[in-house]
């Protein structure tokens, strides 16, 4: 896996986890304003050692800022929509639980599926590259008689 990869995993988890905090009643400003603070410091000293600007930075800025704040009304929409079905039996800590565990197991069985298709997929291939029927060598006599007839047509056809 990439470094490139795995950073925006990264990212992406910690939006998710930091509007998910937020949804439940958690004050996660404060994270949020420092990791913001570093990404600056850390962009300007990237901007002053290598003289350009780094790759992704508005973008990730923009994310770690607003992402929080959509994810967190999103989840609110969720559970307010689901408490009008199922009635006021969850509180937000149980449905947080219960999302992350559904969560997990969607991405183990997504990764599950994606592992054996993938194994199935290779299976395939070799398979593919096998001939389906054997190729069957013609008798030398056979194919001089083919040149020698051909030759003689073409001279004769030259005339």
């Amino acid at each position: 896996m990439s470094v490139k990869n795995q950073s925006s995993r990264i990212g992406l988890l910690v939006v998710m986890v930091l509007g998910l905090l937020l949804a439940v009643g958690v004050n996660v400003w404060s994270v949020i304003g420092a990791a913001s603070t570093l990404l600056i410091i850390a962009a300007a000293m990237i901007c002053i050692f290598t003289a350009t600007f780094p790759r992704r930075f508005v973008g990730l800025i923009l994310g770690l800022l607003v992402g929080p704040l959509l994810f967190c009304y999103l989840f609110s929409t969720l559970l307010a929509m689901l408490q009008t079905v199922c009635g006021p039996t969850f509180s937000k800590p149980v449905f947080l639980l219960l999302l992350l565990g559904l969560t997990v197991i969607s991405f183990l069985y997504v990764r599950w599926q994606l592992t054996h298709l993938g194994n199935q997929r290779n299976e395939l291939q070799t398979n593919e590259r096998k001939p389906l029927l054997p190729v069957q060598a013609e008798p030398a006599r056979e194919v001089r008689q083919c040149v020698v007839s051909g030759s003689s047509s073409e001279s004769s056809g030259d005339s």
